[in-house]
């Protein structure tokens, strides 16, 4: 499968060094990653970040490249993982396009491609089994998705509106999926909670919630199903890992022959510095059209946004140190100055 440049028609093949962002509307936590003797390495994480507009989001997005230490500084190439609310069948929405043209010139980063947060988790336990029956609860900032998958297959997915009650939701998304196919055999009994926007302690909460629940008579469930939990800091791992073998194997960085699937947990100490090299489990490799999200142009070139042309890498750098600024944003002039 060809992996377009998605924003850039200017991408080094002999780049092995890469940032990913987890991005949703509210939250944001970046990955530095490379590739290495046949691995996808994640090097470090930054902690998830939360914002309330487009200037904070700017700021966080820029806070959360700070956190990954100074070598970040030697890419300006892009993983975006994202949620499936920005997305349709033609590709990501036209106004979630604009905003994310807008915030890669201002950080200076080139998108190499993105992948959905919910195929990446869907690929991941198929990667662990590959004949995997089990229903993905993915909760976004304003949808809770849920996922079917049997024997190895996705067969059904759907939205529902999110609330503040997720047993409610649930049982709306149940519902939905009986009253659209009756006949359809009851949900099988796994069940994968993930979200890229809730923190440790309310997935922890969410997940409490849902244990105490009639699995049988209120969801449709063959029986009470076993639950996992899936927090931030492992979906970036798996987004990073997931995405970054198409972005490798377009680049000619990873062969395309078969190897171990990645296991779900990570320790933090495995993250925190850019010289470990224990975070070096590597992918399993199938069939390429597993990734959809890949392979869908955002746009044909980013030279330039509203006639204003993107830095290269070394002057962005060079302006930094001469003025004194920490991240990779240059900050606009203000409208109204203060007189001195």
């Amino acid at each position: 499968m060809d992996l377009p440049n998605l924003f850039s028609n200017k991408r080094s093949k002999h780049n092995t060094l890469f940032l990913s962002l987890l991005l949703t509307d509210k939250s944001v936590q970046s990955g530095l990653w490379r590739v290495q003797e046949e691995k996808i390495m994640i090097l470090n994480k930054s902690l998830a970040r939360y914002f309330g507009n487009e200037e904070e989001r700017l700021v966080q997005v820029d806070e959360a490249l700070l956190d990954l230490g100074e070598h970040s500084e030697d890419t300006d190439a892009v993983l975006l993982a994202l949620e499936p609310s920005w997305v349709n069948k033609a590709g990501i929405f036209d106004n979630k396009k604009e905003e994310l043209k807008i915030l890669l010139k201002k950080l200076n980063l080139n998108a190499v491609g993105f992948v959905l947060t919910t195929e990446a988790i869907g690929q991941f336990l198929l990667k662990q089994n590959p004949f995997y029956s089990g229903v993905l609860l993915y909760i976004g900032v304003n949808a809770l998705e849920l996922t079917v998958y049997r024997q190895g297959k996705q067969t059904r997915s759907l939205a529902v509106g999110k609330s503040d009650d997720i047993v409610l939701d649930l049982k709306e998304a149940a519902a939905r999926l009986t009253k659209e196919n009756p006949a359809a055999s009851k949900l099988p009994a796994n069940l994968v909670l993930g979200s890229a926007i809730l923190d440790d302690e309310k997935l922890q909460n969410y997940h409490q919630q849902l244990l105490t629940q009639d699995w049988v008579q209120e969801f449709n469930f063959i029986q009470p199903p076993v639950i996992e939990i899936i927090n931030q800091d492992e979906l970036l791992s798996i987004a990073t890992h997931q995405g970054g073998k198409e972005v490798a194997q377009t680049s000619g960085l990873l062969s395309t022959g078969q190897t171990p699937a990645l296991p779900l947990k990570e320790t933090a100490d495995q993250a925190k510095s850019v010289k470990s090299t224990d975070d070096s489990t590597a992918l399993s490799q199938k069939d390429s059209a597993e990734m959809t999200s890949f392979g869908i142009p955002m746009s044909d070139n980013l030279t330039a946004v509203n006639g204003t042309a993107v830095a290269d890498p070394a002057s962005m750098r060079q302006y930094r140190q001469q003025n004194q600024l920490p991240g990779r944003a240059i900050p606009q002039t203000p409208k109204n100055p203060k007189k001195v």
